[in-house]
């Protein structure tokens, strides 16, 4: 309460100083300063009337205050700046992200659909054909042992176990190329990192070791190409921001040497009158 009257004071005595809004220099002439006065309304609106206290969460916005300090931060407030700037730029490389996962995931779909789904199953599996029925997936998750195999293929599977189809695919139907929706879901996670590996494994065992072409072009693509292109745009805003800071004192220079370049001229000027002036009175005959 003590630092909410002092600061309230402090809003009140600069009202004082600055006027409020009958000038450019006037307090709520500020967008900062704007956004302080509602901030204390909001604030003190709870103290004289209880029913307004629902309006905590609003408050939550006065921790936009520290942004204040871009005004006495110059090279900050050039990099949040070229940020917000780049920000439409960047749609571009957006778009142009989103058409090549499409296309990732389009051809994941033609080479992949359905390969998953043979897997090594556990003793006592009972094999069935009905993809994606409730009893079915849950009868058939005990004996899932997420191991991939290739029917025509044999010494795939650990002693035991038997290579029969699932009518899901492993991790819980998420490493999956069935369609659009779960390919591009698989793409994402080759953009990100996390974990692309393992599905490449699956497939190498039951396809080719070849399908590491499908996954080295996606992560190359995204991880080195279009992760730089983002980097290049906000790059090329950040310098161009730098140059436009750094061209204002010159500016302030030259605005300030015009000034003074007259004022200079006129005091030679006087100058040179008044020697003239003189060497005319030391003259013999001179006024």
């Amino acid at each position: 309460m003590l630092f909410l009257a002092s600061i309230t004071i402090e809003m009140f005595a600069k009202m004082v100083a600055y006027g409020v809004v009958g000038h450019k220099e006037a307090y709520l002439r500020d967008p900062w300063c704007q956004i302080d006065v509602v901030l204390f309304a909001l604030t003190w609106a709870p103290i004289f009337n209880p029913e307004f206290s629902n309006l905590s969460g609003i408050r939550a916005i006065r921790t936009l205050r520290p942004l204040r300090t871009l005004k006495r931060l110059p090279a900050l407030a050039v990099v949040v700046q070229s940020i917000l700037t780049v920000v439409p730029r960047l749609a571009n490389v957006i778009l142009l992200a989103g058409f090549i996962s499409l296309i990732f995931a389009v051809l994941g779909v033609e080479l992949f659909k359905g390969a998953l789904h043979n897997r090594c199953a556990l003793p006592g599996f009972n094999a069935s054909n009905q993809p994606f029925h409730l009893s079915t997936i849950d009868e058939q998750a005990d004996y899932d042992s997420e191991i991939s195999c290739n029917p025509s293929l044999t010494g795939q599977c650990p002693e035991g176990t038997t290579c029969t189809y699932f009518a899901t695919n492993p991790g819980n139907n998420l490493v999956s190329f069935d369609s659009i929706f779960y390919s591009i879901l698989e793409v994402l996670q080759l953009i990100t990192f996390n974990d692309w590996t393992r599905a490449m494994y699956l497939l190498m065992r039951v396809q080719s070791p070849y399908v590491t072409i499908y996954f080295l072009m996606c992560v190359v693509m995204f991880g080195l190409f279009i992760c730089n292109l983002f980097l290049a745009v906000i790059f090329e805003e950040f310098t161009a921001a730098q140059r436009r800071l750094s061209s204002k004192p010159r500016t302030r220079a030259r605005t300030r040497a015009r000034n003074i370049l007259p004022k200079m001229d006129q005091w030679r000027q006087m100058r040179l009158h008044f020697c003239q002036r003189s060497l005319r009175q030391l003259r013999p005959g001179g006024p």
